[in-house]
């Protein structure tokens, strides 16, 4: 409440603060993300080591541990990474590998559905 007056209404609209209630915020976060993919302390069932409940912390798991995007982050400068044209580079590189494998195994690459960038 001490910064609402200096925040613009639009801004405002887009904020939710669910304070400690565990099962309040557990069910905010899972209407954006897939039990499994939730670690089990904030209400979802993802154990990365099996076994933890607070596993996920130390877990390294999402696009930043992908080869490819790496690739793409260390051969790119990040203002041209964070663009349209970025993204497309990422899916030119992608399709391009595809092709290379269906290549290499003597066979067409499946066609895989994008969406327009």
């Amino acid at each position: 409440s001490f910064v609402k007056p200096m925040l613009d209404d639009k801004t405002v609209a887009k904020i939710s603060i669910y304070g400690t209630d565990r099962e309040v915020y557990a069910d905010a976060l899972l209407e954006l993300i897939d039990a499994d993919q939730l670690p089990v302390f904030l209400g979802g069932r993802c154990r990365c080591d099996g076994k933890d409940d607070l596993s996920c912390m130390r877990s390294v798991k999402g696009p930043w541990a992908n080869p490819e995007v790496m690739a793409v982050l260390d051969s790119e400068p990040l203002e041209r990474i964070m663009t349209p044209e970025g993204s497309r580079l990422l899916h030119q590189r992608r399709e391009a590998q595809r092709q290379a494998a269906a290549d290499a195994a003597g066979k067409e690459a499946p066609a895989v559905a994008t969406a327009a960038v």
